[in-house]
């Protein structure tokens, strides 16, 4: 083959195979932009829509806490003392335990039995107070009719905005799955137009392919 040929033959080889990398790089910038703007679209359409039930859950919950704070603080209180007379009574159930099994062994005695009992009955007792008031604070929240209403439009504005949530995700959903299908196919061909580039040539295409990644909309293809 002529010197000449051979030179015109590398020159187109390596037109051709420019040709395919750059491409290759507008199809992946075009769909990456496109998904990027649809993204753009589900964020704004999230936060135009589901702001405005936002505020209105932070204003609902602000006056829930006005009324259900004082008692849950005073609910916390009670069941920690419950609990306190709870490990009193396990610690002293261990105490008559102990001091049985060194005088009798593992052997009962009416006497053992009536110790044990007498403490159960003054825990239960004891407990008995702290669970009257918890049930009289339950009781009162349950009773509270503007706590009731707020706790109800508390539920129906979680409600929508799981509804939102659902509506605006099936909304941009077929576009996102097809363009992400778009996507796969041209990672494969990435795959296979690499497969013959030396390693800097891999390293330089590479490296504008994540560029776009970053900036897809703005990035520009230089031959």
């Amino acid at each position: 083959m002529p010197k000449t040929a051979s030179i015109f033959l590398i020159f187109f080889v390596f037109a051709s195979c420019k040709y395919k990398e750059n491409s290759w790089l507008n199809n992946y910038k075009e769909i990456k932009c496109k998904y990027a703007k649809i993204e753009e679209l589900r964020r704004n359409d999230s936060l135009n829509k589901i702001n405005k039930l936002g505020k209105e859950l932070a204003e609902i919950k602000t006056e829930i806490s006005k009324i259900d704070k004082p008692i849950i603080e005073e609910l916390a209180n009670l069941e920690n003392s419950r609990s306190e007379i709870v490990v009193e009574y396990l610690s002293k159930s261990n105490q008559i335990i102990d001091q049985q099994t060194d005088k009798f062994g593992h052997n009962s005695t009416p006497e053992f039995e009536k110790k044990l009992s007498q403490n159960e009955k003054e825990a239960n007792s004891k407990t008995k107070v702290f669970e009257n008031k918890i049930e009289f604070l339950n009781q009162k929240l349950a009773e509270n009719n503007k706590y009731q209403e707020l706790k109800a439009k508390e539920g129906k504005i979680k409600s929508e905005i799981a509804e939102e949530y659902i509506s605006i995700k099936e909304k941009y959903s077929k576009q996102l799955e097809n363009l992400q299908y778009d996507l796969n196919y041209l990672n494969a061909q990435f795959k296979k137009l690499t497969s013959n580039l030396n390693t800097q040539e891999l390293k330089t295409l590479t490296k504008k392919r994540d560029s776009i990644k970053q900036n897809p909309c703005n990035f520009t293809i230089k031959n």
